[in-house]
């Protein structure tokens, strides 16, 4: 019959080829457009979360499987969706897991990272000398720089630029405007970058992020407006006394006071002697060693001296005693003369160590020095005061 009228009417038989495919061109679209809202709704389900997975390596860490617990570490920080806190807890628990299976150089790196983050970190008291030895070293590293800091600066409506004031390992890679608590604002767009990125300011945005390779929060800083902040007043040596003080200071400067100046103190310098050092390099505890064993070597001295005097009686009275017993004390004396050889070997080596960890801790202590004042004190008397410090 659909062949008969498609032969009495091809026309009618064309147009309905025309709809069919009409049709077909309406459902794929509809399916393309039904794949593109859902793809996005499932990648996001199926993305892992960074703080199920420091959790689970934090229970693997309890249950000493440190490898395991490396590997949940890194897939938390692969995320690219942790902020400052959670990137410090994976950084201390790299440190922590690498240090633990015996990678001093791969525990030092991480605890490096966690130091530019969080400059007064520390570890728990106690700590295994595995964990300090790595922490003292990257600590050691960072003393002698900078903290990671930045800061952002608006540039017209929608512009602001997010400078790296310090990034002393290299973390940052990128940085996005956020909320003033971390969250994404719409249409805040990500813009690669080190030391000066350039960012598009959305409605909403009142902080930069800088953000390292995988996408994490390294910091973030509030948004200011450029030249809104004012230098800070600083203390000045010239002639004018009032030239950069606040106007409630410049009256108070300005008139002549008659109370007696305050005789001068001598200066505090307070010392900050880094962390101290493990147990086992403390000079003390060789020289413990090498007196105990010191006292040893003497005791079987002491013994071989006693087992020569008998042995010399023994010779004296052959008749009295058999070849075995004389035999016997000998065979005694040189198992005392090697224990004593040994112990006084030992006792030099460990004082030598002692003596060494000695004068390095000497020269890590800041030289004393000393110093003499003198001060009138206030009224007719003429009397003065004089101190020393060390």
């Amino acid at each position: 019959m659909k062949r008969a009228l498609g032969r009495l009417f091809p026309s009618l038989d064309g147009r309905s080829a025309a709809h069919r495919g009409v049709a077909r061109r309406s459902r794929a679209a509809g399916l393309l457009a039904l794949a593109a809202l859902l793809l996005p709704r499932l990648a996001a389900a199926d993305a892992p979360d960074p703080t199920a997975l420091v959790s689970r390596a934090q229970r693997e860490m309890l249950q000493l499987d440190f490898e395991r617990a490396i590997e949940l570490l890194e897939r938390a920080e692969a995320t690219g969706a942790n902020l400052r806190e959670q990137l410090i807890v994976i950084y201390r628990s790299l440190g922590e897991s690498h240090a633990s299976v015996g990678q001093g150089p791969e525990a030092e790196a991480e605890f490096r990272r966690l130091l530019a983050l969080d400059p007064d970190a520390q570890l728990p008291p106690g700590s295994s000398p595995k964990l300090t030895a790595p922490f003292a070293a990257a600590r050691d590293f960072m003393l002698r720089r900078p903290a990671l800091a930045i800061a952002c600066e608006r540039r017209g409506d929608d512009r602001a630029i997010l400078s790296v004031q310090s990034d002393p390992l290299d973390l940052v890679a990128a940085a996005r405007p956020v909320r003033a608590d971390g969250s994404a604002v719409p249409g805040g767009a990500r813009r690669p970058g080190r030391a000066r990125v350039s960012l598009s300011f959305p409605p909403g945005a009142e902080a930069c992020a800088a953000l390292d390779r995988h996408g994490n929060e390294l910091a973030r800083a509030l948004l200011v407006v450029g030249g809104a902040r004012p230098p800070a007043p600083v203390a000045s040596s010239g002639d004018d006394p009032t030239s950069i003080l606040p106007p409630g200071e410049v009256a108070h400067r300005a008139r002549p006071s008659r109370a007696p100046a305050p005789a001068p103190r001598p200066a505090t310098i307070e010392r900050d002697d880094g962390p101290a050092p493990p147990l086992y390099a403390r000079w003390w505890l060789w020289g413990a060693g090498s007196a105990v064993a010191a006292g040893t070597a003497a005791y079987f001295a002491i013994q071989l001296q006693s087992d020569q005097d008998e042995w010399r009686n023994i010779k004296q009275a052959s008749q009295e005693h058999t070849y075995r017993e004389a035999v016997d004390i000998q065979e005694r004396g040189e198992r005392h003369a090697l224990y004593s050889n040994i112990a006084f070997g030992a006792s030099a080596a460990l004082a030598t160590v002692s003596i060494v960890l000695a004068v390095r801790a000497s020269r890590a202590r800041p030289e004393a020095t000393a110093g003499v004042g003198a001060a009138p004190l206030p009224g007719r008397g003429g009397l003065a005061t004089l101190w020393l410090t060390f």
